[in-house]
């Protein structure tokens, strides 16, 4: 079985981020396998550009929203990894659906829509994990 930690946004707090997630890898709650991070992972390339040189992550970590990420590539530093915006992905065995903050370019009326069609929800079973960057106001 896979031991999977989820995060938000990361807003800019590398410091407390990288700490905190060495403290949840040694405590009584880890060792984790992965990491998936579902919010904003940097607000700007130079942001990124500036971290990528010193950020080092204790574990595989896979990032949904590409914000400030360069875009051509799906491995950016060791053990940090892209998720696609909207799609599926396998990682450590897990059948991962992604969608991301730019779900209106890609279905018209976005989440919402997911909400009221049954036809739509039948497209995400046989997935382990639906990972989303938002969440819709009317599903509970």
């Amino acid at each position: 079985m896979v031991k999977l930690l989820v995060v938000g946004s990361i807003q800019g707090e590398w410091a407390l981020f990288q700490k905190k997630i060495a403290s949840l890898q040694s405590s009584a709650h880890g060792p984790f396998d992965l990491c998936l991070c579902t919010g904003s992972f940097c607000q700007s390339t130079e942001e990124y550009s500036s971290i990528a040189s010193s950020l080092t992550l204790p574990l595989p970590t896979y990032v949904l929203d590409r914000t400030g990420l360069p875009s051509d590539e799906n491995t950016l530093l060791a053990n940090l990894h892209l998720l696609p915006s909207m799609g599926s992905a396998t990682v450590e065995g897990l059948s991962i659906a992604c969608m991301g903050h730019h779900m209106k370019q890609y279905a018209p009326g976005g989440y919402e829509r997911l909400a009221q069609s049954p036809e739509e929800v039948m497209y995400f079973k046989g997935y382990d994990i639906l990972v989303t960057a938002d969440w819709p106001a009317h599903v509970r």
